[in-house]
């Protein structure tokens, strides 16, 4: 891609779809059928086919200008996409060496996690040795408590964040952790019910108890 690019965009022809006769004409039959931007009712068949076809009017007008606007887009949008490739050409091998070191970083702190728990480990087994020898000198066996109270000396590892994942791994009782979902606002009402008329039809489930399924048309014109 050249370092100096000109775009040639035709804006002339977005207002030349502006003024169309189309729009114009679609303006006008939007006047006569509505008031204030609310269209008029619909009262017997004949306004109903008057009204599909005045919608179908409506929508051809609205195309003219997309239209328009998309040949002017083109070009800008052409040009967008090159400049993305050109930046993730250079930029995913960089994005891929953070992964990869982030990687590398979190290897080494469950390493040193594992040390510092087998560690302490032995520690407490130290511990548990000695206070047998002076399990009758009660004295002496809180000396030894004290005595390895203090942690190991490991290296210290900086910004770790943990995420816990859930994952099934046996019998799952789905209705607790729905209930637990709900309760700390996780999940939602309309989670559940966004896909359930589809569902109940695909299983042929007529009713649930509690569930109103409510038919909503829309006109497809």
């Amino acid at each position: 891609m050249n370092s100096i690019a000109k775009i040639s965009i035709p804006v002339e022809k977005i207002y030349q779809s502006i003024n169309s006769t189309e729009i114009l004409n679609a303006q006008a039959l939007i006047e006569r059928n509505s008031v204030a931007g609310e269209a008029n009712s619909v009262n017997n068949v004949s306004e109903y086919n008057s009204m599909a076809a005045a919608i179908k009017q409506v929508n051809d007008a609205i195309k003219i200008v997309e239209s328009a606007r998309k040949e002017i887009t083109a070009p800008v949008d052409h040009f967008k996409k090159e400049l993305i490739s050109l930046e993730k050409q250079t930029t995913d091998p960089l994005s891929q060496f953070i992964t990869s070191a982030k990687a590398k970083m979190l290897e080494y702190h469950e390493q040193v996690e594992q040390e510092h728990k087998q560690a302490q480990e032995k520690i407490i087994q130290e511990s548990m040795s000695i206070k047998g020898h002076f399990k009758e000198m009660d004295a002496l066996a809180n000396m030894v408590d004290d005595l390895y109270v203090s942690s190991v000396d490991m290296p210290k590892t900086k910004n770790i964040r943990t995420v816990y994942k859930a994952e099934v791994d046996g019998d799952v009782d789905w209705l607790k952790i729905i209930n637990v979902l709900f309760a700390t606002n996780h999940l939602r009402q309309e989670d559940l019910l966004r896909h359930l008329p589809k569902a109940m039809e695909m299983v042929g489930l007529k009713h649930i108890a509690g569930i109103n399924v409510v038919a909503i048309k829309t006109q497809t014109v």
